[in-house]
Parts: structure tokens; C-alpha cells; sequence
């Protein structure tokens, strides 16, 4: 990166630094949102107001794209294998099914809607894995242009939102059990900052039990692109579609989190750095979001989103219920 291109991207980069500190620093007193909720809120509310000159854009690309990719990396350090032994059997199970059913529904409910087959895709990845960052890893084995992108990032944290502020009330008003709470968020809430914000907010217990369950769909995004990946190739004969180098990156730094040369005190510093840089790449997102555009081409985009959110929610509503009460 030679000094003009500093020059060009470093307005949007410090723009997006900016939000996510306002929202690292308002979030300490707003813990049921969360700093990374906060950054996409502010964002948001930044890209619609005043931070829409084409100056900023180089930077807010930046942001949203490199920034994610290192933040998502350095997550990995934060990320116990050991943890994956604390889930059943069964419910390593509705994970995956969910998953599978969640794709089959995205597409095939995309086309009754007359949606693109890309948008369904991504909003399938956004929903069954993990939000933003897996529709951002999923963008460009597919070929998503930025319209499909950032639609299907507004829609998935859109609900998101609404999620992570009415399931906890609503699970609790059904008297559910701490662990039932907990694979219900983990199991159907969008992205890592969603369950964090909902489950620590009912207590610490549902918390860490939600965020087992949540990091253990985080495991199967790897096994999910590289499927993407080959079909892709299989399907474009010769065809040169790249695969993401950051996801080995991930793996990577999953593994030497496990190893005992890499201290505990040195992997939390690097995970915690992937939170902060994440709440950088969620302002540069939310910015990108115009809730005009939002509300003139998005409603099929909002029905299948809200479609695959509810049956998900019911399949897990399922499982708690039958399975764990």
C-alpha cells in the first residue's frame, strides 16, 4: 500500500475508528447492546446523515472488507476447541440439519420470490452461520455484487437486532430453563455480537452456555465455503475463483489457541483486539446501509430473511422443548 493510497482510504478508516470507539465507549453502559451493536447502530445512522461524500468511501470499503477479514482471524484466538465438548451429540445434530434446511429454504424460497440465487445464498450463510461475517466470506466465492452484499447484511442484522432485544424477554416469560435460553439464542441469533448482547444480558451462565452453542456453528462456516468453493469450480469449468486466504488464517490461529507455547494472556489480547477491530468494521458496514434504498428494493429480501429467522427459531424451539425439557 504505497502513501496516495493511505492518503485516499485513511478518511473512511478513521472515520470507522471513530464510530466503533463511540460505540466501545457508549456500549460499557449499554451491555444488553454490546459495542459491536452499537457500531453498525451509529454507523448507520452516520451513513445516512453525514458521512456520505464520496471521500470516505475508499476507507469504508477498507474497513469493511480487511478490517473484517483480520478482526474475524484474530477472533480465532479467542475460539476453545475444548469447549465443543461440553455439546451432545444431539445437538451437534440440529445444528447441522438446521443448517441444511436453512440453505434448502433460502434458495428455494429465493426463487419463489424471484430473487437472485446470490442473495439467497448469502442471506442463508447470514442467518445459519454467523452474520455479517459469514455473508463476508461468502461474497466473494459466489461473485455477490456490492448491492446483494450490503442488502443482505442490513436485512440479517436488521432482524438481528430485533432479536437480540425481544427473544431473551420472550423466553423468559415462557419460563425456560438457563440452557434452554441459551442453545435458543446461540442456536438462531445472527452473528457472535447478537448472542452476546441477548444471553449476557439474562446472566452470566446463559452467556457462556449461548456462546458455546453460537461458536460451534461458527465452526462449520470453514466446511460451508469450502463446499461453496468446489461448487463454484464445478459449476464454472475453468474457472478462477480464489478462496479466501484469511479462513486459513482462522483455522490457523484456532490452532495455536489450543497449543500451550501460546499463553492465555497472549491469545485473549489478540481476541479482544478482533472485537475491537470487528466494531471498526461493523461501523463501515452500517454506514454502507441506506435505509432508503432499504425500503424500496428490499422488502422480498426482508420476507426471506424473516422467513428463514422464524423457521429457525422454530426448529430449535423444537429441540429445546422435545430434547432438553
Amino acid at each position: 500500500m504505497n502513501l496516495q493510497s493511505i492518503k485516499t482510504k485513511a478518511p473512511g478508516v478513521l472515520a470507522s475508528v471513530a464510530l466503533a470507539v463511540l460505540a466501545i465507549f457508549v456500549g460499557q453502559f449499554l451491555h444488553s447492546l454490546g459495542s459491536i451493536m452499537l457500531a453498525l447502530i451509529f454507523g448507520m445512522i452516520a451513513g445516512n446523515t453525514f458521512l456520505q461524500a464520496n471521500h470516505w468511501k475508499p476507507g469504508l470499503k477498507f474497513s469493511e472488507k480487511n478490517i473484517l477479514e483480520i478482526s474475524i482471524v484474530l477472533l480465532g484466538f479467542g475460539f476453545e476447541v475444548s469447549n465443543l465438548e461440553k455439546l451432545n451429540v444431539s445437538l451437534v445434530l440440529i445444528i447441522l440439519v438446521s443448517m441444511l434446511v436453512l440453505f434448502i429454504a433460502a434458495m428455494l424460497l429465493g426463487k419463489a420470490l424471484g430473487l437472485s440465487s446470490k442473495l439467497s445464498l448469502l442471506l442463508g450463510a447470514g442467518s445459519a452461520i454467523c452474520g455479517s461475517a459469514a455473508i463476508a466470506a461468502t461474497a466473494p466465492l459466489i461473485d455477490a455484487d456490492e448491492a446483494e452484499v450490503g442488502l443482505s447484511i442490513g436485512i440479517v442484522n436488521l432482524l438481528g437486532v430485533i432479536g437480540l432485544a425481544l427473544l431473551p424477554v420472550i423466553y423468559m416469560f415462557l419460563h425456560f430453563s438457563d440452557i434452554q435460553i441459551a442453545v435458543l439464542l446461540g442456536g438462531t441469533l445472527q452473528s457472535v455480537g447478537h448472542v452476546v448482547a441477548s444471553a449476557f444480558a439474562v446472566n452470566d451462565v446463559v452467556g457462556e452456555l449461548a456462546m458455546v452453542v453460537k461458536m460451534s456453528r461458527v465452526v462449520f462456516l470453514v466446511p460451508m465455503l469450502l463446499v461453496l468453493f468446489f461448487l463454484r469450480n464445478n459449476k464454472n469449468k475453468g474457472g478462477k475463483t480464489r478462496f479466501p486466504l484469511f479462513i486459513f488464517l482462522f483455522v490457523g490461529a484456532v490452532y495455536l489457541a489450543q497449543l500451550e507455547s501460546v499463553s492465555e494472556e497472549l491469545s485473549n489480547a489478540l481476541s479482544r483486539t478482533g472485537n475491537y477491530l470487528m466494531a471498526v468494521a461493523m461501523a463501515a458496514i452500517g454506514v454502507g446501509i441506506h435505509l432508503r434504498t432499504l425500503v424500496k428494493i428490499s422488502g422480498k429480501g426482508i420476507v426471506l430473511g424473516s422467513a428463514l429467522f422464524v423457521l429457525q427459531i422454530l426448529m430449535f424451539l423444537g429441540y429445546v422443548i422435545f430434547a432438553l425439557g
